[in-house]
């Protein structure tokens, strides 16, 4: 549920469209990235979801070469929002989803 004030994970989408996915240790958390110098186009927030048992937290840039950056430093995966469950499966992820939709409107 979301709470008057809050961004919305469309909107995250629309402004912070370069995310990169970070597995998250068994037992663990990655604790807190600070939006600062190097990150300063990172969203404030992000999300997590998970793929084959593991989890995963988003970091949303703005700018694509902080997202790249980041994705190195971290050892991250690129994310695309299209690939996010939907309903009550949002916080699934399906890798190459988006990318099989546009390939199946681009043949029709």
């Amino acid at each position: 549920m979301r709470r008057k004030g809050e961004l919305s994970p469309a909107e995250v989408d629309r402004r912070w469209p370069h995310q990169v996915a970070v597995e998250i240790p068994p037992g663990h958390g990655l604790g807190i990235v600070p939006a600062t110098g190097p990150l300063s186009s990172l969203a404030p927030r992000g999300h997590e979801v998970a793929y084959d048992g593991k989890r995963y937290r988003v970091f949303c840039f703005s700018d694509p070469d902080q997202a790249a950056r980041f994705k190195d430093i971290m050892g991250g995966l690129d994310f695309d929002h299209r690939d996010r469950g939907r309903g009550a499966h949002w916080g699934t992820w399906y890798p190459g989803r988006g990318a099989a939709r546009d390939a199946k409107r681009s043949r029709s």
